[in-house]
């Protein structure tokens, strides 16, 4: 089963000193290298990106959407302010794909671009499980590293990919292109032998809202949502009050509409429709295990945003599980059996699988028997299955804490 529950994909580590031990994140000689790299991957956000748009929409677009689109790695290396940690674009580089020890690759997209992206393997990937990593806003592959070793040292293989737009990856940067990519990343992994109960898609920022859409896609994939937004227009709204108190809502609606049209789609792409990054309309669609963090000073994504991902995603999985049915091919035995993990029932492998099915229904029926047992059933998952970063802003490291590296371990480890 996904999560290494039988010890199968424990024991690995990002890479190696000279005397073969393994690198740590967060502790002993490499604390000085793991001090190289930001606390936050989003940098405080200056100016629009050299658009011709009216003055709100660079506005919003620059404290929101896209802001490293079109941007080179030297662009992005002045942007963040990369000079405080690295002598040059290629100091930048080679010492985070050094440290980590991953191999520089292109991964093709069903629309016919090429992304960056950095491959951290496991060998053999096809024995372990794998994780995806999707960037923040203001980011790029490579400021996904402390993500991508955390991963690693746990056993897991790592892909790290650059957007389409992004600085090493082609083509635009629209909902839908995004969209391509977490599917081509996705690919990848089941090239490799990974499949989907053993594959997970974790997202910081934007990057969820690709995370929840391919994991929608694709059942038995899990999902991390790491300091998501709920919807394009809620987010921009939250960072339009940063720019000022006195936009009109009429016109934050008006800029969200231009920069995210509804309903395109492309064939090459079955059954994905844009909708303005509507993360919170479709995690209900997620059958692989789910986990939530949020960053307690955050200044663009407030905590109700996780509050509301969380509870869209369990209230309709409790639901479903009291409705579960032995007959619906929806509900296989790896489903049940997640599920059973979820509702934190014994799930022996040597249990008849009718007997689980039954006990799963029984819980769930009494979790859905009051608002204020569901309320009750929410909270004591949350407390297992969210973390809240302590001091964290906007972009910061969930594993720099240690009750959030833990918890999201027990879930997905």
């Amino acid at each position: 089963e996904y999560g290494g529950r039988s010890g199968l994909w424990m024991g690995g580590c990002a890479s190696s000193n000279e005397s073969g031990s393994c690198i740590s994140v967060n502790s002993g000689a490499d604390q000085a290298l793991r001090d190289l790299v930001p606390r936050a991957v989003e940098r405080p956000l200056g100016p629009a990106d050299g658009k011709s748009d009216g003055a709100l929409t660079r506005g919003i677009r620059s404290k929101t959407f896209y802001v490293a689109k079109g941007m080179s790695f030297e662009d992005l290396f002045k942007f963040k302010r990369m000079q405080e940690y690295f002598q040059d674009v290629e100091d930048w580089k080679h010492v985070l794909t050094d440290w980590l020890g991953a191999e520089n690759l292109s991964v093709n997209t069903r629309d016919g671009r090429k992304l960056d992206a950095l491959w951290l393997e496991t060998p053999p990937a096809a024995n372990h499980a794998a994780v995806a990593l999707f960037h923040a806003n203001c980011a790029i592959a490579i400021d996904m590293a402390l993500w991508g070793a955390w991963y690693r040292q746990r056993g897991m293989s790592v892909l790290m990919i650059t957007m389409g737009g992004y600085a090493g990856s082609q083509g635009e940067t629209t909902e839908l292109s995004t969209y391509f990519d977490a599917d081509a990343a996705v690919h990848f992994l089941m090239h490799r032998g990974i499949p989907f109960n053993r594959m997970l898609v974790h997202g910081l920022s934007i990057g969820g809202a690709l995370a929840a859409n391919v994991a929608a896609q694709h059942p038995g994939i899990s999902a991390t949502l790491d300091q998501t937004f709920v919807n394009a227009l809620e987010v921009a709204t939250s960072t339009t009050a940063l720019i000022s108190k006195h936009v009109p809502q009429m016109a934050i609606n008006s800029v969200v509409d231009t920069c995210f049209p509804k309903n395109q789609s492309d064939p090459r792409l079955p059954g994905v429709v844009t909708d303005a990054y509507n993360t919170e309309s479709k995690v209900d669609r997620i059958t692989g295990y789910y986990f939530v963090i949020w960053a307690e000073n955050d200044h663009m994504m407030p905590s109700s945003f996780a509050e509301r991902l969380f509870h869209a995603h369990y209230k309709p999985l409790i639901e479903k599980c009291a409705e579960a049915d032995l007959s619906d091919p929806e509900w296989t035995q790896d489903r049940i059996r997640r599920c059973c993990v979820v509702l934190e029932l014994a799930a022996a492998q040597g249990k008849d699988m009718a007997e689980l099915h039954a006990e799963l229904r029984a819980k769930a029926k009494a979790w859905c028997a009051s608002d204020e047992a569901m309320g009750q059933a929410i909270e004591d998952l949350a407390l297992k299955r969210s973390c809240r970063i302590p001091t964290g802003e906007h972009g910061s490291f969930f594993g720099d804490d240690d009750i959030c590296s833990m918890n999201l371990s027990l879930i997905h480890i």
